[in-house]
């Protein structure tokens, strides 16, 4: 395991996924009312499986991935909308979340404390 000081950016661990309201928002597109459904799905069924991922709903507001650290500060901000399932899952997955095969396996000691990904130099 790497020492705190090879650790760039320790992502919290704590993701927030916020909740929109499907049946309030007019349908546009077929592409519009896929990708909700592809979204919906991800929240429903695959949010449970990433470590250290959480689903708050907030009435009304558009789909987003909110990322933050240590101290509860919005690193990165993702509108995923347009997002497919496997878009979303893999979103995380680049982000460094660890993804069970199932909710009742166990997370990997060097999993449980977060993401880590690499700082980039500026």
């Amino acid at each position: 395991m790497r020492g705190p000081a090879t650790l760039n950016l320790l992502l919290s661990s704590i993701f927030l996924l916020t909740c929109f309201a499907f049946a309030d928002e007019p349908l546009q597109s077929n592409n519009i009312v896929k990708a909700r459904i592809e979204v919906k799905k991800f929240i429903y069924e695959d949010v449970e499986l990433f470590h250290n991922v959480l689903f708050k709903p907030i009435p009304g507001a558009p789909p987003s991935l909110l990322l933050l650290n240590e101290f509860d500060e919005v690193l990165e901000k993702v509108d995923i909308s347009d997002f497919s399932r496997e878009e979303c899952n893999n979103f995380l997955l680049r982000k460094g979340f660890y993804k069970k095969s199932n909710s009742q396996d166990e997370v990997p000691e060097q999993f449980l404390t977060g993401p880590y990904l690499p700082r980039e130099d500026l």
